[in-house]
């Protein structure tokens, strides 16, 4: 639903996104055990193996000394190209986010200018992400738009 809204609104096929994980108040331990180590476990399994050219970039702030420790024994396990796209950032992040996001959509406590709650979901995709839920459907309404912006693929038949 995200990408097909974003490529209408850019006029354009859109097939990257920027993710912020923000470790400010999160307790190290937690992301090592138990549900939040499996679904992040999973998250980055699907991502690496099925997905990986739909990120774009992954910025990890307020990432402190032992997590940065702790990924520099991870990173030789995680593909290359992975690799390159995830930024470490002790700090805030402020400048490095705002070098590659505009002011205007990020929020005011990652150094923006949006006020809108991320529980909203914000974003061009925020109404179509909601007829999505209440018809219970992983896919935009517009048969049309996918077909312009993200056409089936068709393969040889075997030879």
């Amino acid at each position: 639903v995200m990408m097909p809204e974003c490529s209408r609104v850019a006029g354009k096929r859109v097939e990257q996104n920027c993710s912020i994980m923000d470790l400010k108040d999160a307790s190290l331990f937690s992301l090592f055990v138990g549900k939040v180590k499996a679904f992040t476990n999973l998250t980055i399994q699907i991502g690496q193996d099925y997905y990986p050219e739909i990120m774009h970039s992954m910025y990890i702030i307020n990432a402190g000394f032992l997590f940065s420790g702790i990924w520099k024994m991870v990173k030789p396990m995680v593909d290359v190209r992975t690799q390159e796209k995830v930024k470490i950032i002790s700090g805030s992040g402020t400048k490095e986010l705002l070098e590659r996001i505009p002011a205007a959509n990020l929020p005011r406590f990652l150094g923006g200018q949006s006020d809108v709650p991320l529980s909203e979901d914000p974003g061009p995709w925020a109404e179509e992400l909601n007829k999505s839920k209440a018809n219970k459907v992983l896919t935009h309404s517009d048969s049309q738009l996918m077909v312009k912006y993200y056409p089936p693929v068709l393969l040889p038949p075997p030879q």
